[in-house]
């Protein structure tokens, strides 16, 4: 279950860096 938590930690901020490089 950790391992999944990280994971999905993981996947949320590359989602946010690309909205990020979107939004420049």
């Amino acid at each position: 279950r950790k391992l999944s938590v990280f994971i999905n930690e993981l996947d949320f901020t590359a989602g946010s860096e690309i909205i990020d490089a979107a939004g420049n």
